[in-house]
């Protein structure tokens, strides 16, 4: 797969062929591509395109690679950080899991504190009941 013609589609808003493109390769393989691009680019245009298969696919590992691009290749645009927070809300309420219950922490830590001091307690216990062994201190 050319990643020079990827590219070119992204920005072009081909979405619905690059999805179709990726169509016969794993996920591992399409996060690595995208994520290369978007780090490459700084385009706005690599989230574009995860949004859009996000809406048509309702999938975690789309909401997932969304949240991965905001808080990593985008971080220092202003509302990044409240983007990936409402997506990590909504993928919490979809999967109930130790994974997106941790990734909401990371929003405690803020200096904006996205998620407040006492909801984070909320959510640390109840992670430390799912494996008594995690370390959060």
């Amino acid at each position: 797969m050319d990643k020079n013609e990827i590219i070119r589609l992204i920005n072009e808003a081909e979405y619905k062929t690059v999805f179709d493109l990726f169509s016969d390769i794993d996920n591992a393989e399409i996060r690595g591509i995208l994520l290369e691009i978007a780090y490459d680019t700084e385009s706005i245009s690599v989230l574009g395109f995860v949004v859009f298969a996000l809406h048509n696919t309702n999938s975690e590992f789309w909401s997932d690679l969304a949240i991965e691009i905001l808080l990593g290749v985008f971080s220092y645009i202003e509302g990044a950080y409240s983007i990936a927070y409402y997506l990590s809300v909504k993928a919490l309420k979809q999967n109930r899991n130790k994974e997106n219950l941790e990734r909401l922490l990371f929003f405690n830590k803020l200096p904006e504190k996205l998620l407040k001091d006492d909801e984070a307690l909320k959510i640390k216990n109840e992670v430390l009941l799912m494996d008594s062994k995690q370390d959060f201190l």
